[in-house]
């Protein structure tokens, strides 16, 4: 039991989070589980898959093989793969999407839902009534004792009602040191200006006309005296 409790099921899978935030928990004596299928749609396009954390990994090789095999974000996990997580991961990390009703309804371990932070006027309690109805909140309840409102900034909880706010746990956003190799480099600036569009249907656009009809303005910074850009 206290090796379960030191395993978590990361259900992230953030390319730019992934390098920082998995590290920082190996660290911290846990071994980490990333899926390895990730849907090909735009609402996943800054996801990543890495297998190196698998190596440190102390369950069967049978039960990591059925795990590595799971579309955890697009299908009803298996039974034979909920067994596994449930046998030997402790918590999940999991994310406000489609895969949520998995997480909530079929896991028995504590659930760290990570949070971030949406564009206004969407909320991460409206985004889920928008996958789910009102009875996601019932599957919240049934496991509040063990469920978690990890957000990444502390203000998160000031957009949420007290299901999610009195289970707020501040777990701030990091980056990889390799973010910093470039650090104190930059020589000149050349602001340029740039207009673009969100991409529609995905949970940051859901059932508004911002896709559609508002562009969005860009202030670039050409960092390096080396480079240039021309409209």
């Amino acid at each position: 039991m206290l090796r379960k409790n030191k395993r978590i099921l990361w259900l992230l899978c953030h390319k730019t989070l992934m390098p920082y935030e998995v590290p920082l928990l190996r660290s911290l004596g846990f071994e980490v589980f990333v899926p390895k299928i990730i849907p090909k749609r735009a609402e996943f396009r800054s996801c990543a898959v890495d297998f190196s954390f698998d190596e440190s990994l102390t369950i069967p090789e049978h039960a990591l093989r059925v795990l590595n095999s799971c579309h955890f974000y697009q299908q009803k996990w298996p039974r034979d793969v909920v067994f596994y997580m449930n046998r030997y991961f402790g918590t999940a990390f999991i994310m406000p999407v489609e895969g949520f009703r998995e997480s909530v309804t079929n896991f028995e371990g504590d659930l760290l839902m990570r949070a971030f932070g949406l564009i206004n006027p969407l909320s991460y309690h409206k985004n889920l009534k928008g996958f789910y109805g009102e009875q996601v909140f019932g599957w919240i309840n049934a496991v509040r004792h063990r469920f978690w409102f990890a957000a990444g900034y502390q203000q998160l909880k000031e957009c949420e009602p007290p299901l999610f706010a009195e289970r707020s746990l501040y777990l701030p956003t990091g980056l990889s040191p390799a973010f910093w190799k470039n650090a104190n480099t930059w020589r000149r600036f050349n602001w340029r200006r740039i207009s673009t569009w969100p991409p529609a249907s995905t949970p940051w656009t859901w059932k508004t006309d911002l896709a559609m009809s508002k562009p969005i303005v860009v202030i670039v910074c050409m960092a390096r005296s080396s480079e240039s850009w021309e409209p």
